[in-house]
């Protein structure tokens, strides 16, 4: 129902007074100018070249003269110590070119080529970070499957390129050799070596005497003989399944990987919940963890940032690339550390 208008109303609007215009027309002006405004305020550098006269400098800070010490090193350095990882060399395996699409190879030739490799690089970077810091020992921690194994019988005849009895002693002088070799950079090598799944010589994983049916047990120990003349070479061959190594007062825990259980075709579920497993029995009990180090997965991430699953030496294989779906290249890792802010840098070798 329309309003009933007034008899003035009627007369404005056949006549407007002089009044209503011009408060028609101040409406009209004001309206344009509050919408030239919102576009004026809304544009970024119009609205800082508003605000920018009300904003004051903050006082400069004095910049600290560089002290050097002869040779223009510096006179002050913290001390680091590094963490050199290898895992899942499976060194006697055979990857052939011709099955793998021509993506890559493996043989014990690439085993060994992989290992002085890793060893050059580890130098390298520790050369470089001796610019600026004081690197004095290493922590070298081997992960387990050394070989191919016997847990898949049919391997032996068709996979491998070298037999158990001839890869064993010769997996094991290469291992010395690298410990040996850095040892001449390092102050102290102090070498941790956890036993694999592959390297057992039960058709089924144990818990108990797991280290004493397995044949990474026998490339540690055959090393530590080989490497005995070398005074800053310290060996720890725990028969457990899980050690936890100190690292400038950091505890890292070390295992091999293989007590995880997959959670679909990933295993970083079942990663994560291992060590959440772990780090809960452990706080009442011996002793939580900093850092978690693990293998088997023949793949590299982090999870919540204190653990890595490390890359594996061997690389891609026919099992992961057509069974797994998955091609991580060949790697180890290199860690720095410092005893006020634990893990300081990261660093992954890339070996193919």
């Amino acid at each position: 129902m329309n309003k009933k208008l007034s008899e003035q109303e009627v007369l404005d609007e056949a006549d407007p007074s002089p009044e209503n215009l011009s408060l028609k027309k101040q409406l009209r002006q004001a309206l344009t100018e509050n919408k030239n405004l919102k576009m004026h305020i809304g544009d970024d550098i119009a609205l800082f070249d508003y605000v920018k006269s009300g904003l004051k400098e903050l006082k400069p800070y004095t910049q600290e003269k560089l002290v050097l010490g002869p040779g223009g090193k510096h006179e002050k350095k913290t001390e680091h110590q590094a963490v050199f990882i290898v895992t899942d060399a499976h060194c006697e395996e055979s990857v052939k070119s011709e099955e793998m699409e021509g993506a890559c190879s493996y043989d014990w030739a690439t085993f060994e080529a992989r290992m002085q490799e890793a060893t050059n690089k580890c130098i390298e970077i520790t050369t470089m970070m001796r610019q600026s810091v004081e690197v004095t020992e290493c922590h070298v921690f081997y992960l387990g499957d050394w070989f191919c194994g016997q847990i898949h019988p049919i391997e032996q005849g068709f996979g491998t390129s070298l037999t158990m009895p001839v890869a064993l002693p010769s997996a094991s002088v290469v291992v010395a050799e690298q410990v040996m070799q850095l040892s001449k950079i390092f102050t102290k090598v102090n070498v941790w070596g956890l036993c694999g799944n592959h390297g057992r010589d039960t058709p089924k994983m144990v818990t108990k005497m797991m280290a004493d049916r397995n044949w990474d047990m026998s490339v540690y120990l055959m090393a530590r003989e080989y490497s005995r003349a070398q005074k800053n070479v310290f060996w720890n061959i725990p028969q457990s399944i899980m050690a936890v190594a100190p690292v400038m007062n950091w505890k890292c825990l070390l295992t091999h990987g293989n007590t995880a259980k997959r959670g679909g075709g990933d295993p970083i579920l079942g990663v994560a919940r291992m060590l959440e497993a772990q780090h809960k029995q452990r706080r009442t009990g011996t002793g939580d963890f900093d850092f978690a180090y693990v293998g088997h997965w023949h793949t590299d991430s982090m999870l919540n940032g204190d653990c890595t699953i490390c890359p594996s030496l061997i690389g891609s294989s026919q099992f992961s690339r057509y069974l797994m779906h998955a091609s991580t290249p060949a790697g180890a890792m290199l860690y720095f550390f410092t005893e006020k802010h634990g893990r300081t840098c990261t660093w992954r070798l890339n070996l193919e």
